[in-house]
């Protein structure tokens, strides 16, 4: 026992009987007091903190007598897997330019505000649920938080000097709070819940590597939102260390990439350098550009020919009614016309009672016919009134008729669009009574409708013009992982045998209508196609 009288640091403490390892543990900042004079700042922790903090000297090779004494001379601080359960004892090393915290239990971000000169901070696999106390590190330049359970990004806006950022593996919905981080080059947050990119990142002109693999990002038009990243080079959706996020398992998928981002050079890990290969993607979207702008052309041409069909008859059917309303005009500007004349050869200014006497019979014979007059004058003017009526009611048939012919030709081009923009994952497909999956329809709709519920408004039947059947590759394999999980007997092994075969037939079919004046408007039926239905919440808000 001779190094322990000696005060000596080199003794093995594990080879102490259990008897002896406490007691000696124990004694140990005793002998240093008397040595030098008490140890700074050591009577602040309990006994456990005490041990927490000789577990860090102990894993990082420091002479735990000189962590009392305010040793600055530490850059790099690690801990992984155990014994650190809480962020305490890191205001002892000022100085640390990188510390690392792995597989640790801390629940919470605290003890680093003496660490100003900090430029990596490594908190992974802990239980961390908030950014938080990490502000002030105005010299931080990378962040590792990933394999938590953060659910925002926040308090971050300040480290101005940050250039990389991991935080994936946590529970994040939304890209935000970064667009003030100018010199990020590197963004990890895979294995997230994010599901739309949008504008988040138009801010962070410098970066250069992006990985938003195993997020629930399911648009290929979300991803050219990433053509305003001038310098990325390396983006993933499909990395081999994560799950894969839905967009990259669609149709055209790289192609898409690759053409809306030509100067990246690696996609999902794998090089993609190679110029020819961008011209491939170049030469095959502007063909299929090529076709949907020709398809888009010529309905712009049939919409315009119709038009001028409509106007044409509009004018055949107004010539009539139009004939009619100027013959009245005419008949009733003659009878005006002879009214005035009865009235201005009345003759008031009789002196004599005799010649008052004719003029009152005259008067009495003019009056009657004057009365006949008014009376065919207004009757005419009701006639004209009615031709009038007849006319708007021919110019709002037409306008009508239109209308309806802009709002097909319309819905054809944002098919078209659609078709175009999600690289074919969504398609239309028109369909006819020779059509199997036409009459099923037809015979599913009219088997729903009931008279009795809408005689009051005397509705006695439906009848359908059009049924448009829609592909949707996403939503389609949703669909039937979700129905197979449902259906998947979870206490039997996983063999064909055992799976069912028959739900198919089972399924019940529900009918959905938007509300132009809720949600998305006119435009929803659109955003189901390219996104699915909202959630329960967001129709319950909004009283559907």
């Amino acid at each position: 026992m001779s190094n322990t009288e000696t005060g000596s640091d080199t003794m093995d403490v594990e080879s102490l009987s259990e008897k002896y390892r406490e007691p000696f543990l124990q004694s140990i900042p005793h002998r240093v007091e008397e040595k030098h004079h008490g140890p700074k700042n050591f009577y602040n922790y309990t006994a456990k903190d005490q041990e927490i903090i000789r577990e860090v000297c102990v894993n990082n090779g420091i002479n735990f007598n000189r962590v009392f004494n305010d040793d600055q001379s530490l850059e790099v601080l690690e801990m992984f897997f155990s014994g650190f359960p809480q962020m305490i004892g890191l205001n002892h090393f000022p100085n640390l330019q990188s510390l690392t915290i792995i597989g640790q239990s801390i629940q919470r971000i605290e003890g680093l505000t003496i660490l100003q000169n900090l430029q990596q901070l490594w908190l992974c696999e802990c239980e961390i649920t908030k950014i938080e106390n990490i502000d002030h590190l105005k010299k931080l330049k990378k962040l590792y938080l990933y394999s938590n359970q953060i659910k925002k990004i926040e308090n971050i806006k300040t480290l101005n000097n940050l250039e990389v950022l991991w935080l994936n593996n946590n529970h994040i919905e939304n890209i935000e709070n970064i667009s003030t981080l100018w010199k990020l080059s590197e963004l990890n947050l895979a294995e997230n819940r994010i599901r739309i990119i949008g504008h988040c990142l138009d801010a962070n002109t410098h970066l250069r590597e992006v990985n938003l693999s195993g997020n629930p990002i399911t648009s290929l038009k979300d991803i050219t939102n990433l053509v305003r990243l001038p310098k990325l080079v390396n983006i993933s959706f499909k990395d081999p260390q994560y799950e894969a996020s839905p967009v990259s398992i669609l149709c055209n998928y790289s192609t898409h990439v690759l053409y809306h981002l030509p100067y990246i050079q690696r996609l999902d890990t794998f090089d993609v350098s190679i110029q020819h290969l961008a011209e491939i993607a170049e030469s095959t979207v502007s063909k299929k550009k090529m076709y949907y702008n020709m398809r888009m052309k010529a309905i712009h041409c049939n919409l315009s020919s119709v038009k001028n069909r409509l106007e044409k008859y509009r004018d055949l059917l107004l010539e009539f009614p139009q004939k009619r309303i100027l013959n009245l005009v005419n008949t009733i500007k003659e009878l005006e016309r002879e009214e005035e004349i009865q009235v201005m050869s009345a003759d008031i200014n009789s002196e004599t009672e005799s010649e008052r006497d004719a003029k009152f019979l005259k008067n009495i014979t003019e009056n009657t016919g004057t009365k006949s007059i008014v009376q065919k004058t207004q009757e005419l003017k009701k006639r004209r009134k009615q031709w009038e009526k007849k006319c708007v009611e021919i110019g709002r048939s037409c306008l009508e008729a239109v209308d309806r012919v802009v709002y097909q030709s319309e819905n054809l081009i944002n098919r078209l669009i659609i078709e175009l923009e999600t690289g074919g994952n969504v398609r239309f497909e028109d369909g006819s009574a020779i059509d199997t999956w036409f009459s099923s329809c037809q015979d599913l709709v009219l088997s729903r409708f009931c008279a009795a519920d809408y005689r009051e408004k005397g509705i006695v039947g439906i009848k359908i013009h059009q049924i448009v059947r829609i592909h949707h590759r996403l939503l389609r394999i949703q669909f039937d992982n979700k129905l197979e999980d449902m259906t998947e007997d979870k206490n039997t092994e996983d063999f064909l045998s055992t799976k069912p075969t028959c739900f198919k037939k089972n399924l019940e079919y529900l009918f959905w209508m938007w509300n132009p004046s809720s949600v998305g408007g006119l435009k929803e039926p659109y955003q189901v196609l390219e996104e699915g239905f909202s959630d329960a919440d967001t129709y319950q808000v909004n009283g559907i």
